[in-house]
């Protein structure tokens, strides 16, 4: 949602003097809210449990998961987890201890799984087809700043539409056939878009190369957040 006002506040503020201006001091309103609001946030009630704080944090648990019963099961059973974990391992109490990350195979497993959808998601081609779709369609003939941010715009409310669907989708489905279906077609998509971009790069005249190659950004751009988007936390 952050990304659909962003992209139509820039749109919007295009014929503006010194429009670039606004969507930069807007950015500070979100920020603002985080710095004035955060002193109210509660503190992580395994961070209070590691510090010896155990009745904050039972207070901090009773609030959120146990409707302000101190004594509700869950928030004893979450107690009891933290206190038996941090005493066992420990490594809660040293900011600078991530032993526990490779300590054992199943962490070690688990830490793979972290790293890989990290690494894949940001090589899957996502940063290009969102981050640097205005050099896309440059590349692709569109020199038209107006025209460029319009298609930009266009985007942030498909992906966000994808996103949902996706989520939506992910517990009937599962993730082991909605990962790889979203792969192969963001394979076949940029395989399409990178030599039609650069066809129409070399020959300004391609206007059929150009505009299918922003044709099909928009596919890739659903065919990512559809999958990757409601997986990757």
């Amino acid at each position: 949602m952050g990304s659909i006002v962003a992209a139509w506040v820039v749109y919007a503020a295009k014929s503006k003097e010194d429009g670039w201006r606004i969507p930069l001091y807007c950015q500070f309103i979100a920020s603002g809210m985080v710095v004035i609001f955060v002193w109210w946030l509660p503190e992580s009630p395994r961070w209070l449990v590691s510090h010896g704080r155990v009745d904050a944090a039972r207070a901090v648990l009773a609030r959120y998961h146990g409707e302000g019963d101190p004594e509700h099961p869950l928030v004893k059973l979450q107690i009891t987890e933290m206190e038996s974990q941090i005493l066992t391992e420990g490594s809660d109490r040293s900011w600078w201890d991530y032993r526990e990350l490779w300590k054992t195979k199943a962490h070690r497993n688990r830490l793979v799984c972290v790293l890989s959808m990290a690494v894949f998601g940001q090589w899957s081609g996502n940063s290009s087809t969102s981050y640097y779709l205005p050099v896309m369609l440059e590349n692709a003939g569109i020199t038209s700043q107006s025209r460029k941010l319009l298609l930009n715009a266009i985007n942030a409310p498909l992906c966000f539409v994808a996103s949902v669907s996706g989520s939506m989708l992910l517990d009937k489905a599962g993730s082991s056939p909605l990962l790889p279906c979203s792969l192969v077609c963001c394979i076949v998509f940029l395989g399409v878009i990178t030599p039609l971009s650069k066809l129409a790069d070399h020959d300004p005249s391609a206007s059929t190369a150009a505009n299918a190659s922003i044709t099909f950004i928009y596919p890739f751009g659903i065919t990512f957040p559809f999958a990757w988007t409601p997986l990757q936390p």
